[in-house]
């Protein structure tokens, strides 16, 4: 059997972005945000969806919200889908790109999280052990969804890889890094879902995975209400499948961007990428292939090995 190359070029830390715990942070996580969350007072019904980055996040984030508001999309605050407690947030971050001063002086998400009405939808990419230790004991909802890390890297190439220095947007080499080091941006997705799943027994956590939403939304939707406490009816239900389908969640951003100014600031990142893009499962193989898939199978079982989790990379 051939030895598989196991070489990468690892990528620089750029301005700003630091290590706190061992994780590295870009400037919008900054190390005084990560510390409050140790003594930040969460609500009985706050509601937190918990995901690694190019997950799903805006996907359950519709659907968490659209089964509060009864179906009804028209119903909840947009402006608080880029804001997670961890991050810094502002409502110009689409001018501050690269300005690290500028962003780790805007307001910190925590912040403006405590001024929101309950019931509050938090959506975070935080780690298990940064999470608020006040959301595990008052036993707040907790919905995590997990997707396949082939599509998870290909997602974060996508989005990431153009804000790389050029010599860095090599897509094998972002995948190996992805892989096999503990320095990717936000941390790995290994220590990401590994660490939540000591979670999995706990009565106020829920495990979805991105591939049952695509197989059964509305089965899935049904367990996440029933979770909830929010059991929908027939005629509700449907509607919230109905509006959290890829196609009429563009619609509903696009109608958003068009009708309010600042609209394009909620619904892409830096007021320019695009959150929601193909939603699918097995976009991977066109891009992760030969030696390089022989890689990532051979250190996916080596990193899970011992894990009860199990994931589809096709359907």
């Amino acid at each position: 059997m051939a030895v598989l190359n196991r070489d990468f070029r690892r990528p620089p830390l750029l301005p700003g972005f630091h290590v706190y715990d061992g994780i590295t942070f870009p400037p919008l996580v900054k190390a005084s945000n990560l510390d409050a969350m140790k003594t930040w007072q969460v609500r009985e019904d706050d509601i937190f969806v918990v995901t690694y980055p190019k997950s799903g996040t805006h996907w359950m984030f519709e659907i968490v919200n659209l089964i509060v508001n009864k179906g009804d999309p028209a119903k909840f605050d947009r402006s608080r889908m880029p804001t997670a407690p961890e991050l810094n947030v502002n409502i110009d971050l689409s001018a501050m790109q690269g300005d690290v001063e500028a962003i780790t002086a805007s307001p910190a998400g925590y912040e403006i999280i405590d001024g929101w009405n309950s019931p509050r939808i938090i959506g975070t990419h935080m780690h298990e052990r940064f999470m608020p230790p006040d959301a595990w004991k008052k036993k707040v909802k907790i919905v995590y969804l997990g997707r396949n890390p082939k599509d998870v890297f290909c997602s974060s190439a996508a989005f990431s890889l153009p804000l790389l220095p050029p010599e860095m947007q090599d897509f094998n080499n972002f995948v190996k890094v992805c892989l096999l080091t503990d320095t990717v941006v936000m941390g790995t997705w290994f220590q990401h879902v590994l660490g939540y799943e000591k979670r999995f027994n706990d009565d106020n956590f829920l495990f979805v995975k991105y591939e049952d939403l695509h197989k059964d939304l509305l089965g899935e939707v049904r367990k996440i209400a029933t979770f909830l406490g929010r059991p929908l009816s027939d005629e509700i239900a449907e509607k919230v499948v109905h509006f959290s389908t890829l196609g009429e969640m563009k619609k509903t951003y696009d109608k958003h961007e068009q009708e309010n100014p600042g609209g394009i600031k909620h619904t892409r990142a830096f007021g320019k990428l695009k959150y929601l893009n193909k939603g699918k499962v097995g976009n991977w193989k066109d891009k992760i292939t030969g030696d390089l898939n022989a890689l990532f199978d051979e250190v996916y079982k080596e990193k899970m090995a011992g894990s009860g989790i199990d994931f589809e990379f096709e359907i």
